[in-house]
């Protein structure tokens, strides 16, 4: 569905940009109502593999992939990803709710897809297949520009279907897309739970998921969807703890504002007013340090 492949073989910047990476375009795709119907490749698929230590390669890879479409990135544009989750969660009756904010370092990129059964050979080396937007993708969302997590996160969950995955997995996966992802992918605020990061491109994919059990009646993944949204409520609550403590940030601030007004319009002496903004200021460090290093895990 949709017409993904097909841009990426006749749009030259991103083909060239895809040139020296580890992954296979089609040779030609038939697209019919801007749709592509029919895809053909010149390779040979890997159908034997060690699930998850063929994944780290496969993920540093895909950072590789990443790194070479970052230089067409669009800006953070979070209300159309938290739409998107809207959309999702409205059609499959979710009992879930959860948006996030994104920082600035995460961007949207051009649209890639990818199947982890679906893996090339070129000279004993894998390659990403790229392939076409699944059919409850198209049928639930728009077509939008996703972040590069995004797109890692939704292999991830493929494999954890196969072998279901443990945090030291997850943190290797992440790690290896890290090593060989653009830097600004690294940054502490890029991979923050408080700012979306690596968990609610997680919980995107698990939508999906679940939207894919949904279409072919696939009793077993939705179990496991719906026992995966089971802890979201557990992360959640988490968060709003550390939203308390945000919230003492600013009331810290406001301390540190009304010792300044109340010396200036003599409500307090300077030393009094002196103290206040002194004891504000140090209410605001101390609730945000605290917010911070409370950060879940990305893994």
């Amino acid at each position: 569905m949709g017409n993904d492949l097909s841009r990426l073989l006749n749009h030259q910047p991103w083909r060239e940009a895809l040139d020296d990476c580890p992954i296979v375009l089609p040779s030609s795709v038939w697209t019919v109502d801007g749709h592509d119907r029919i895809a053909i490749y010149h390779t040979e698929l890997i159908t034997d593999f060690d699930i998850w230590t063929d994944a780290f390669e496969i993920a540093e890879k895909l950072g590789k992939i990443h790194s070479s479409l970052d230089q067409f990135a669009t800006p953070n544009t979070e209300r159309r990803w938290n739409d998107r989750l809207a959309d999702i969660e409205s059609a499959l009756k979710t009992n879930t709710l959860w948006r996030a904010p994104h920082s600035k370092y995460t961007v949207g990129l051009p649209r890639l897809n990818f199947d982890y059964e679906l893996y090339a050979k070129i000279e004993g080396s894998a390659y990403l297949l790229a392939t076409s937007r699944t059919v409850q993708e198209h049928l639930l969302c728009s077509p939008d520009r996703l972040p590069a997590l995004s797109n890692l996160m939704i292999v991830e969950r493929q494999i954890a279907r196969k072998n279901p995955s443990k945090s030291l997995d997850r943190e290797k996966f992440l790690g290896s897309w890290l090593s060989s992802s653009p830097f600004s992918y690294r940054r502490k605020k890029a991979l923050s739970t408080l700012l979306g990061g690596p968990w609610i491109s997680r919980y995107h994919a698990v939508l999906l998921e679940l939207a894919e059990a949904q279409v072919y009646g696939d009793k077993a993944m939705k179990k496991a969807a719906n026992n995966w949204l089971t802890d979201v409520s557990r992360i959640q609550a988490h968060l709003g703890v550390l939203r308390l403590w945000k919230s003492g940030l600013w009331a810290g601030i406001s301390g540190v504002a009304i010792g300044f007004f109340g010396w200036k319009i003599s409500s307090f002496s300077q030393t009094t007013g002196l103290i206040v903004g002194i004891a504000g200021l140090a209410v605001a460090i101390a609730c945000n340090a605290i917010y911070w290093a409370k950060d879940p895990d990305p893994y």
